[in-house]
């Protein structure tokens, strides 16, 4: 599959073969979430993730940086690292 024009730098060098697939912005998200089997949400900073709404309504456990209103919307629900934290469990 080719990548989105604007992912191709992002792309060099790093090897990434079948195991990522760089689609660009998507309108229809549902089947790739269907397809997940948990969501990670790795953000250095954040308001109120629409992300992570969109992960609990299909169900996905999460794993998310403990900024902006994470702790809020998933509660004990999630495992929460601190931002830029790279061995957090």
């Amino acid at each position: 599959m080719a990548l989105a024009p604007g992912h191709r730098a992002a792309n060099c060098g790093l090897q990434l073969g079948p195991v990522f697939r760089l689609l660009g912005s998507q309108e229809e998200i549902a089947p790739y979430l269907q397809a997940m089997d948990i969501a990670v949400l790795s953000s250095e900073s954040e308001g109120f993730s629409n992300s992570i709404l969109e992960y609990m309504a299909a169900g996905l456990p999460c794993v998310a940086t403990d900024v902006g209103g994470n702790r809020e919307a998933l509660g004990d629900a999630a495992a929460l690292s601190s931002p830029r934290q790279t061995r957090a469990y």
